[in-house]
């Protein structure tokens, strides 16, 4: 992060990162974090707005995430755009630990995109996996 464009704004974006890991991880008994986007990505074109994630969680697990409690912790679409957790710095789904469920977010986030969002062809790129 010391040699990454826009520092300053990383280092919110990771502060509000670890918090989040922080309230999330205890909800699972096992979880893992898919991170990607801008946050992890080298643009001098343009500062990150975010952190992109997806929390990977036990199959057995998946209800939990549609209890009241939790519903703060991602971000809902809704009438007005998406709600965003931590303040926007985050944008958060959830997927079941399940080749199936997480083939999309792998196919998607793996594309390469230009300073316009066009994906580049032929050319693909690998993201973050924390665990917790």
């Amino acid at each position: 992060m010391e040699q990454a464009p826009f520092r300053p704004r990383r280092e919110l974006i990771f502060r509000a990162l670890a918090l989040y890991v922080d309230l999330v991880s205890p909800q699972f008994t096992a979880c893992r974090y898919w991170i990607n986007g801008g946050f992890v990505t080298h643009k001098p074109w343009a500062e990150p707005e975010d952190a992109d994630l997806v929390v990977v969680v036990p199959p057995g697990e998946a209800a939990k995430v549609t209890q009241p409690e939790f519903l703060p912790l991602l971000s809902l679409p809704s009438t007005a755009g998406k709600v965003h957790p931590m303040g926007g710095l985050i944008d958060s789904f959830v997927a079941i630990d399940h080749p199936m469920a997480l083939s999309p977010w792998e196919l998607t986030w793996s594309s390469v995109r230009d300073q316009h969002h066009n994906v580049v062809p032929g050319v693909s790129k690998g993201f973050l996996e924390v665990s917790a």
